[in-house]
């Protein structure tokens, strides 16, 4: 036969002007979508702009067979909507808060659409494609599993791939893990029941299999409610004639991978890796042996006897109900051991009891037995906490276990009290303690109330601790009520369009109810309509709506079985992955969002007829191609901009001169300009040749800042370096109005306020050194606004914010310059004061003043209170309490002067002040103020002392001591420590 010239040759048309894709087209898009999840799930811009260049260049050929073949691209409404989600996007760019990252999530959303459109195309009227597709991403997951296994055993170093004693595979985040194996699981389920050859049906069973085995140990609370929810809904859906058979190959398959997990798991603290690869076999093998039996001896179709049936899956199910309630009571003694072990190192259970009433009684009983040959301290311990809504602890009690017997603890719960929490711990090395026996009893009759089921005979007890954990008022759980609290905020103030792509990510700073750092939303939803506003949800809405309505009739109108329970089994899948997605942020894992759409493609539909662009000329149709080559140029773009920016930083870390990486800066942002921090980066490498080589680098720098800060105006990091920069290139306002900013867009920030208080330092000792004081006066008031709005923000904060002794020292020092405004003279002695220290911070909410703390003898009770002039000391008990106060820093050597301004109704002897330095294994007294005298109104004390040159700065305190029996207070202004040389 003659053959075909290639010129003359043509793509395969039907009359309905599809084509028969070949064959090389359905095994690259294969790679395509096998891949991504192996590169930390494409979460980062690394590994993502790489595969948006692969997929658009392969848009980009899959466009042309379209063209060159007369077929329509869009074949269906939800393909129009879906394409309708890109453009949302694509129009966010021109008015997102964040021009880069809404490029991105342009280009993800590009990526994915093209994902679905090849996938959809692949499939369209041909089963074979359908099934290698999905077998594909099957074996994807296989390989996913195995890495995550084999990491917690060790045989295998993939970063991140178990950590926390939770495996998270190549995704690095054990709760996607968990929504991807769920859902590939479903999908393999599917397969077995579809299959009809005895090969294959061993395959997918051990992939099933495998699947659960992987999943339980992500400890993923949220999937661990969700799964079995999905597939009792994937069992009502299918067809009727396949329930059973369904539930008897999915028990046989999944029940080892439960058990076997549960071995797996505890076969981590201690096993060898060949008895955990061990069990591992022995899950999936069980799983085939099973399955091997079920078809050689069971039949399940309609003509077996369907009343045996029904009996053996009762006497199943009675089974699963039995082995449930034997695995959840069957306890025994807990042993907490540290024999043989040279460190000391904490082991611990604990349990928790809600709905006890408030302020009433009761008391703990357990038997104990301790094993102490060394004779440490104790061999274990009892604590007992109280937990109030907002999650703060408090410990009730603390029993020691010295010897063995048995324990009781009486403990009365406080009035707000969430719940009661018990932990049995042992520490000491050499020790060993046994608790049996533990019981919850009303302390007034004596009833038993509850036992305590310290261990578990059968469940591992990571599994049973993320059980009990599982609550709406779990931290997680709280922490995710914040998040969408916060988000609807935003929605409120950008309702319909949106703020662009990233726009939580660069936004949430400014709205968020306390100081919490989360670049995700954790629920997809929320953040697509924070991103693309109502419009955009309503598309995404529709495209699902419409995407489930035309599956839903397809799959009623099949005829063929298999089909028909593909379909099935493909929507159950990607709707637990949609679901999951609701209270996490799975999907912003590009290989998870990928397997999403791929799912999508996968989805039969309902075809419409869409009438094409009246374009006479053939060749302007492939004008279209231009679409996808130039994102492939744009990706490419961004690509190279990063590699250089890299180079840049390789080159910093090896400690080359500043002017090395310029050229490579320089370069990415040619490559990249839309990216702020590769700017702010390179304005500091100019500032920094400012200061090394030439002062003329430094407008450069400046202006290099501003165009940074231009592009990110909502990024506290940009504008807080581009503040640094221009102090240092001298434009002291700038960089103050910088700092502002910087708080305005991050105003929960404690270390923003720290920062801004270092800048005022700075610019102020400036001032003074050069006899500048009409600058510095000028900004008095914005000095003093620091600790205004600082306390201003702890006040709105729903949670405590953190102090630290970097921000209580520079505070000090920004009250000493504000208070001796007047007096240059002591203003240039700033460097000396080593505490300045006024009482008026409660950052942290604990109702004492930020630095300080106290403690009682045990017939002590010493109250301290903020008031408006520092902060009163009360004692209403009959020994004496101590009120602390911390955080100064002293230089060994050094003669230091304490000044103690107060006035006091106690008797003098029953006050004193003490300064102890703690450098030494013997406490020492530097400096003493035996009695404080009476006073009515502020007076000042004053003490000089020096510290030993042997001393070790730090670790210096001052206590001031109320002795009790005395109705007296001692109401202190303030306290400073200054260098003497004044």
């Amino acid at each position: 036969m003659k053959a075909i010239p290639k010129s003359k040759r043509k793509t395969k048309i039907n009359k309905d002007h599809t084509y028969e894709a070949p064959g090389w087209l359905l095994g690259i898009f294969c790679i395509l979508i096998f891949y991504p999840p192996f590169f930390r799930g494409l979460f980062f811009q690394k590994e993502l702009l790489v595969t948006h260049i692969f997929t658009f260049l392969f848009l980009a050929v899959w466009l042309y067979i379209k063209i060159k073949s007369d077929s329509p691209v869009f074949q269906s409404v939800p393909d129009l909507l879906a394409f309708g989600i890109v453009l949302l996007y694509g129009i966010s760019v021109f008015y997102g808060v964040n021009v880069r990252l809404a490029i991105a999530e342009f280009m993800k959303y590009a990526n994915y659409f093209a994902i679905y459109l090849l996938a959809r195309d692949l499939c369209r009227g041909n089963e074979r494609n359908r099934k290698v597709i999905l077998n594909v991403l099957l074996s994807s997951s296989a390989v996913v599993a195995l890495i995550g296994i084999g990491s917690a055993i060790g045989t295998f170093d993939y970063s991140g791939a178990f950590s926390g004693n939770r495996i998270s595979s190549t995704f690095q985040y054990p709760n996607a893990l968990a929504a991807y194996l769920c859902a590939l699981m479903i999908l393999s389920l599917g397969f077995l029941e579809n299959s009809d050859k005895l090969k294959e049906k061993f395959f997918y069973g051990a992939l099933a299999n495998l699947m659960l085995f992987t999943f339980i140990p992500t400890f993923s609370r949220g999937m661990w409610l969700l799964a079995p929810v999905m597939l009792i809904i994937y069992l009502i859906l299918i067809p009727k004639n396949k329930k059973l058979e369904s539930l008897v190959d999915g028990f046989i398959v999944l029940m080892p991978a439960a058990v076997c997990s549960f071995l797996f798991i505890q076969s981590l603290e201690g096993g060898s890796a060949l008895l955990q690869w061990g069990i591992v076999l022995v899950s999936m093998g069980i799983a085939i042996g099973l399955t091997a039996l079920r078809q050689r001896y069971f039949d399940l179709s309609e003509k077996a006897n369907q009343k045996r049936i029904w009996v053996a899956g009762a006497a199943g199910i009675a089974f699963v109900v039995i082995a449930g309630i034997v695995a959840f009571t069957a306890v025994e003694p807990l042993t907490l051991s540290n024999m043989g072990v040279e460190e000391d190192t904490s082991k611990s259970v604990v349990r928790d009891i809600s709905k006890l009433d408030k302020e009433k009684e009761y008391v703990l009983k357990a038997d104990v037995k301790a094993e102490n040959p060394q004779e440490k301290p104790y061999a274990g311990a009892i604590n007992i906490y109280s937990f109030d809504q907002e999650g703060k602890s408090e410990r009730l009690l603390t029993q020691s276990i010295e010897e063995s017997g048995s324990v009781e603890m009486h403990f009365t719960v406080p009035a707000d009290s969430e719940f009661v929490r018990f932990q049995f711990l042992n520490y000491y090395a050499e020790t060993e303690v046994t608790f049996d026996q533990a019981a919850l009893y009303d302390g007034q009759t004596g009833e038993k109330l509850k036992d305590l089921k310290l261990k578990y005979k059968y469940l591992p007890e990571r599994v049973v601790s993320r059980l009990h954990s599982i609550s709406i008022k779990d931290r997680s759980a709280q922490t995710r009520t914040t998040f969408y609290a916060d988000a609807f905020k935003i929605i409120k103030d950008y309702p319909i369009l949106g703020t662009g792509g990233g726009g939580w990510e660069t936004l949430y700073f400014l709205y968020q109810s306390y100081m919490y750092w989360s670049t995700q939303a954790h629920n997809y939803f929320i953040q697509l309509w924070i991103e693309i506003g109502t419009l955009g949800l309503a598309v995404f809405a529709a495209f699902v709506l419409m995407l489930l309505w035309n599956a839903w009739k397809m799959i009623r109108n099949m005829e063929n079985s298999v089909a028909k329970f593909t379909q099935i089994t493909i929507l159950m899948a990607w709707l637990t992955l949609l679901v999951h997605s609701a209270m996490d942020f799975d999907l912003s894992l590009g290989a998870l969002s990928i397997v999403l759409w791929t799912l999508m493609g996968t989805t039969a539909q309902q075809d419409r007829a869409f009438e094409k662009l009246p374009i006479k000329n053939q060749k302007t149709r492939y004008a279209f191609l231009l679409i996808p080559l130039v994102l492939v140029i744009w990706a490419g773009s961004l690509h190279l901009g990063e590699m250089q920016m890299r180079k840049a930083a390789l080159i910093g870390i090896q400690g080359g001169s500043p002017n090395q990486p310029l050229e490579y800066m320089e370069s990415a942002i040619k490559f990249d300009p839309f990216t702020a921090s590769y700017k702010i980066d390179l304005a500091a490498v100019y500032a920094s040749l400012g200061v090394q080589q030439n002062a003329s680098y430094f407008e450069k720098a400046v202006q290099t800042a501003e165009k940074a800060v231009e592009q990110a105006p909502y990024d506290a990091t940009i504008l807080k370096k581009a503040a640094e920069i221009c102090i240092q290139a001298g434009q002291f306002e700038k960089g103050l109005v910088y700092m502002e900013k910087a708080i305005a867009v991050q105003p929960m920030n404690p270390d923003n306020y720290t920062e801004y208080a270092h800048a005022y330092q700075f610019v102020s000792k400036y001032w003074i050194d050069n006899n500048q004081m009409d600058n510095f006066n000028k900004h008095v008031d914005k000095m003093r606004s620091i600790k205004t709005s600082l306390i201003e923000m702890s006040k709105r904060s729903a949670e405590p914010v953190k102090y630290s002794k970097e921000l209580g020292s520079t505070l000090q020092q920004i009250d000493y310059l504000i208070d001796y405004k007047t007096d240059i003279e002591k203003l240039k002695q700033l460097d000396k004061v080593a505490l300045y220290q006024k009482f008026d911070l409660d950052l942290d909410k604990n109702e004492l003043p930020d630095g300080t703390w106290t403690s009682n003898a045990e017939g002590g009770k010493i109250d301290a209170k903020i008031h408006p002039q520092g902060v009163v000391l009360k004692n209403a008990g009959q020994d004496y309490g101590m009120f602390w106060i911390q955080d100064f820093e002293l230089k060994p050597g050094k003669e230091y002067i304490i000044s103690f301004e107060y006035k006091s109704t106690v008797k003098p002897q029953h006050a004193n002040l003490y300064l102890y330095d703690y450098s030494k294994e013997q406490t020492q007294v530097l400096a003493r103020l035996e009695s404080i005298d009476a006073s009515s109104d502020f007076t000042k004390a004053e003490m000089s002392f020096q510290l030993p040159s042997d001393a070790d700065s730090e670790k210096q305190r001052i206590g001031i001591i109320h002795r009790g029996k005395d109705s007296g207070t001692i109401h202190i202004k303030s306290v400073s420590i200054v260098e003497r040389g004044f």
